[in-house]
């Protein structure tokens, strides 16, 4: 099978040469004879040379169309290599200045601040100030020197706190005071009732001890 771009400039040349006569005034504008067969054949000659002529036109349309894919398929690898080697230097040239801990803002599609809490390939994991931690590419990151390195093990302060053991010692401090009152009070009304029936018993200190 012939290539499509060959076949189609072979389809060009043909109608170059049966499109000699587009600058024939004459050849356009005189009117045909029809009642004549000298004029019906002209004519018919005319409408063959004008529907080639059109058919010309939608392949040229397809032949620019063609060549413009062609162009597109040399030129994209090439363009995508060379920006993949722009960015691999940029990251080498963002490695250098920034770490675990450093200082860097975000740009590109979205701007913020943040420390650096993981060095990734091609992109740094970064805490930053709306409370969110997530890894973003390294050649919309960078370092930001109006502030100072974060030490690597310390946290934000509103963040990783463990709320839990305060939480449990505000339910569990009266608590246990509320079940010390149970059970002194427990404990006078037992002694009592022991001085009157001269038996121990505990069975209400029993129910109202909380855990």
């Amino acid at each position: 099978m012939k290539n499509p771009c060959f076949r189609m400039g072979t389809n060009l040349e043909n109608h170059a040469r049966t499109g000699s006569n587009n600058h024939d005034y004459a050849f356009w504008t005189q009117p045909a004879m029809t009642h004549t067969s000298r004029g019906r054949a002209f004519e018919n000659h005319r409408n063959r040379v004008r529907a080639k002529m059109d058919q010309a036109a939608e392949h040229r349309q397809e032949a620019a169309a063609l060549e413009s894919r062609a162009q597109s398929l040399r030129q994209t690898p090439r363009v995508k290599g060379d920006a993949e080697r722009e960015y691999q230097a940029l990251r080498i040239e963002r490695d250098n200045t920034i770490s675990v801990g450093s200082p860097v803002l975000r740009h590109g599609w979205a701007v913020g601040k943040g420390y650096v809490v993981k060095v990734n390939k091609k992109s740094y994991t970064t805490e930053w100030e709306d409370g969110s931690t997530h890894a973003v590419d390294k050649i919309y990151v960078q370092y930001d020197p109006s502030r100072q390195p974060r030490e690597a093990s310390k946290p934000y302060p509103f963040k990783k706190v463990m709320w839990w053991p305060l939480f449990h010692l505000a339910i569990t401090a009266p608590s246990a005071t509320f079940c010390a009152s149970i059970e002194t009070a427990s404990a006078t009304a037992i002694g009592a009732n022991t001085r009157m029936t001269g038996t121990l018993t505990r069975p209400h200190a029993t129910l109202l001890t909380l855990s």
